[in-house]
């Protein structure tokens, strides 16, 4: 089956990304995929969902065609694997991604050099200042790797450039500037330039191996999509133009807006999942020294333990190496991660953060670090800059599977959330995703459901480490607060949901015909968690 297009699409990377000046959101509200779903209670947040789900069924009677595209929306991290997994299957996809100046989602790097630092928001002490080379990493912060398969990945991009080992020093930070350096045994990365560079080679990647078969449209908000069993697939809405015809659909976003997207759709299993998901909250600091911090140990980035407000700090200018011109040559550019309960209690309106709140917001944060670090730093040198981010941030339950799919209506989920909160989630879960759809292919109907995946799996409470999860470092340096004493399971990074070794006999035998080189997808496992720090996902 083909499929119809109305967008303009990338056949090479020398052609201009799609850029469209208005963006119609539709009735889905805020114009930032993945942001939280707030509601005054946990029984209003279920008589919601279960209000806003179309309990009929899909199902499309013809097979998923080979040369059906799948059309994904979200270009974080996760939506991007899915898009690599579909090209390495030789299936055609699109992403459609909110991002004004790049992919990335939570992978995101604010920086001088382009126009995610606006002019206005520079202080009138650097106004003019060239090559200024402000950067803030002020969501994802850094990762480990422990799966197998996604090891190999992160020494494929070490080889390209792309990221390099963060030597640190990085540990625990509590008040009075006890600073305690983790041990060496599970390396942290970074992205080289800032986490966004890696969301980018991740499409380019995908965009370049799959000989034009997959693509990227952005910014495009996908506000609805539609079955056509005529065209044997779903018609998918976006910036108020319909966007084509896809085979299968993955969502790759959660919150209030993946919420209302998929709800009245006719995947209600979906639907249901994605409802349940509870996301934390926290605020993100990008504050501009004009000095250098007088940091204990020498400390370039922190889990901190002990503070009501603070839950992450980190110096970007010594994590990127970045070089910053004369006369601010000492100039460091920080980022500070509030924890859950302050961002709660300072809860604002995310599409537009009031300034009196922001100004308020700011204080207590440099007030917190400043406290925080101790004597060593009796005062902190004049910020030249900051801008404060207030959105939704980690999940705080999980159903613990590598990604959902419903195949008799061809939906399916990838994401972090999904297993925990890491980078190496994010990434297994839409490897996952991707050969499931594979072994999709020419699948009747009367066989697809044995593909479905994580529909009716309950929600785990997940252990409280306010910034995410690092597979490999111990829990207790991560862990900013006591473990949720809210009721069900806690779990752990790896999860021990329905995996590779808990599937029908029948899906078995389905996804072992999916294979590269004679080798079963790793992507299958279940992910280990992804950085603390790189799970805080404030976007704006």
């Amino acid at each position: 089956m083909g499929y119809k297009n109305n967008w303009h699409r990338y056949n090479s990377l020398t052609q201009q990304r799609l850029i469209t000046a208005q963006l119609s959101i539709g009735s889905s509200g805020s114009s930032t995929a993945g942001w939280g779903y707030n509601c005054n209670s946990l029984q209003q947040h279920n008589l919601a969902c279960r209000n806003n789900v179309n309990e009929n069924q899909v199902q499309f009677t013809q097979p998923l065609g080979h040369d059906a595209a799948v059309g994904i929306i979200g270009g974080g991290i996760s939506g991007l694997a899915c898009a690599q997994g579909l090209a390495r299957h030789g299936m055609q996809a699109v992403v459609f991604d909110t991002g004004e100046h790049s992919v990335g989602g939570r992978a995101a790097t604010r920086s001088s050099a382009d126009a995610s630092l606006r002019a206005e928001w520079i202080s009138p002490a650097l106004a003019g200042v060239k090559h200024l080379n402000l950067a803030f990493d002020h969501a994802a912060q850094c990762f480990t790797a422990t799966d197998p398969a996604f090891q190999q990945q992160v020494q494929a991009w070490v080889a390209a450039g792309v990221v390099q080992r963060w030597q640190g020093p990085v540990g625990v930070l509590k008040p009075g500037g006890r600073f305690e350096p983790l041990g060496g045994e599970v390396p942290l990365y970074v992205a080289s330039k800032g986490m966004r560079q890696l969301a980018q080679h991740m499409a380019d990647e995908a965009v370049l191996s799959s000989s034009g078969g997959v693509s990227v449209v952005r910014p495009m908000w996908v506000s609805r999509m539609a079955a056509s069993h005529s065209d044997n697939g779903w018609q998918l809405t976006g910036n108020s133009r319909g966007q084509g015809t896809f085979g299968a659909v993955v969502i790759a976003h959660n919150g209030k807006c993946a919420n209302r997207l998929v709800g009245p759709t006719g995947a209600p299993g979906v639907a249901r999942q994605l409802m349940r998901l509870r996301l934390s909250a926290v605020w993100a600091l990008m504050v501009a020294f004009e000095g250098a911090v007088a940091v204990p140990g020498g400390m370039q980035g922190a889990f901190v333990q002990g503070s009501s407000v603070l839950s992450w700090a980190a110096n970007n200018s010594a994590k990127l190496g970045l070089q910053h011109p004369e006369p601010h040559a000492q100039l460091q550019c920080w980022t500070l991660i509030s924890t859950n309960a302050y961002g709660q209690a300072n809860k604002v309106p995310q599409e537009k953060v009031p300034a009196d709140v922001a100004a308020k917001v700011t204080q207590e944060m440099l007030d917190a670090f400043s406290e925080l670090l101790g004597p060593a730093a009796v005062q902190l040198p004049r910020p030249v800059f900051t801008r404060c981010l207030w959105g939704a941030a980690l999940p705080t339950n999980t159903p613990n599977v590598p990604c959902i799919l419903d195949a008799q209506a061809r939906v399916g989920v990838c994401g972090d959330w999904l297993t925990g909160a890491s980078l190496q989630s994010a990434v297994l879960s839409g490897w996952a995703l991707a050969d499931r759809l594979a072994v999709l292919r020419g699948v009747q109907s009367s066989a697809a459901a044995d593909l479905g995946l994580g529909l009716t799996e309950p929600f785990q409470v997940l252990r409280e480490a306010e910034i995410g999860e690092f597979p490999g470092v111990p829990k207790t340096a991560v862990a900013a607060a006591p473990a949720a004493a809210a009721g069900g399971v806690a779990c752990g990074s790896n999860g021990g949901g329905r995996g590779r070794q808990q599937r029908r006999p029948r899906q078995q035998q389905q996804l072992q015909r999916a294979t590269v080189g004679g080798k079963q997808q790793q992507g299958q496992q279940q992910g280990g968690g992804r950085p603390a720090a790189q799970a805080a996902g404030v976007r704006s």
